[in-house]
């Protein structure tokens, strides 16, 4: 799901645009780290990579493990609200997150010529710049292995959502989910719950004070 441009953030909750009514879960304010990743992403916005976007390359001995695993990832992201967020800034006072209700995992097939370095192969051919405006802003591209029976996955993640602890954790979902063992899983904290005590704990004057009186020369 995109932000569109234009949009207000008070019509995604409550307005006349039909093609968000009832897609919309929450609007959030982004917290301090978020805000610097967000500014890095913009000043690079020319460049073909980005350094924030962690990717993670996963091997399969078959076909059906692989989509036994894209079929686990999606339920971890039905379940996690952080996963279904993307960010809005254009026309806005102030950047937010919007949190939508559904979205389908990005899953995109790859074919690899030639059977030296596959995965770094994959890794050349996805690139490393996720749309901050569409969610989830996590994705998957996958290809055979020339020469094997085996497929690779590169799962590429924004850190602006997770970091490594939380990639982690994230992998370990999926995998309770592949068991069978979801039922076992503890209730997701709302990252509502995240974001306000992060900006609670921050005060926006005292940053700004301590920046210009860095760079003030």
């Amino acid at each position: 799901m995109r932000f569109q441009k234009g949009t207000s953030v008070a019509n995604l909750l409550d307005g006349p645009d039909a093609s968000h009514t009832g897609q919309v879960a929450d609007v959030l304010g982004l917290t301090p780290v978020q805000e610097g990743m967000l500014f890095h992403h913009l000043m690079d916005a020319g460049d073909s990579s980005d350094v924030y976007v962690m990717p993670v390359v996963l091997r399969f001995d078959s076909r059906n493990r692989l989509e036994n695993f894209l079929g686990a990832l999606q339920q971890v992201v039905d379940r996690n609200d952080i996963l279904r967020t993307s960010l809005a800034w254009e026309g806005l006072p102030e950047p937010a997150q919007v949190v939508w209700r559904h979205v389908r995992l990005p899953v995109q097939e790859i074919t690899l010529a030639g059977s030296d370095d596959p995965a770094g192969r994959l890794l050349t051919a996805a690139g490393s710049r996720i749309d901050l405006g569409s969610a989830p802003l996590l994705r998957v591209y996958v290809a055979a292995e020339p020469g094997s029976r085996r497929w690779l996955a590169l799962l590429q993640v924004h850190h602006l959502i997770l970091d490594n602890t939380a990639l982690e954790l994230m992998l370990g979902e999926v995998a309770a989910f592949a068991r069978g063992d979801a039922d076992l899983l503890e209730e997701p904290v709302p990252f509502r719950d995240f974001v306000v005590r992060a900006r609670l704990d921050s005060s926006r004057q005292e940053h700004e004070r301590f920046f210009a009186g860095l760079l003030s020369d």
